[in-house]
């Protein structure tokens, strides 16, 4: 029986057999500090709870900073969102924070308000698979030209 690529039971002696070392990698996305602070200990908790005769570590490296969701992130979002109905392109809704990516906007926006994913649309990100939706390249620059013009009379 197994139960993961390095470990298994032999069911005749009731004995676990691990390989003598495994490295795993992960990616966590959080949208606050305090959520990855949470996370990170609740790992190390566990991490340091391993079975007599084992051990094993953890470390994180922070790739990109968190960006939570501000009041003023959310203004920029429905301002975006009116500018695309005028637009003739309908309704801009934010996307859940569980199927968004990194972006580099996050460097900077404990900042200041910030809007990222403003250019193209398509698939696949990152894959052998991805693809663009041509159409969406001028509905993005059409949409961000226009934003940008309204944010500097302000």
């Amino acid at each position: 029986m197994r139960f993961h690529q390095h470990l298994s039971e032999d069911t005749r002696y009731r004995r676990y057999h691990a390989a003598k070392g495994d490295l795993t990698t992960s990616d966590l996305r959080y949208l606050t500090a305090e959520q990855r602070d949470r996370v990170h200990a609740r790992m190390r908790d566990i991490v340091g709870r391993n079975l007599p005769g084992t051990s094993a570590t953890i470390s994180f490296r922070e790739a990109y900073p968190p960006m939570p969701p501000t009041d003023g992130n959310m203004a920029l979002q429905r301002l975006y969102s009116e500018i695309s109905v005028a637009a003739g392109y309908g309704k801009v809704e934010a996307s859940h924070p569980s199927v968004r990516g990194a972006g580099d906007v996050q460097f900077v926006a404990a900042m200041l308000d910030s809007l990222d994913a403003l250019g193209a649309a398509g698939g696949g990100a990152h894959s052998p698979t991805e693809f663009l939706y041509p159409d969406s390249v001028e509905r993005g620059a059409v949409r961000a030209a226009i934003l940008m013009y309204r944010l500097g009379r302000r």
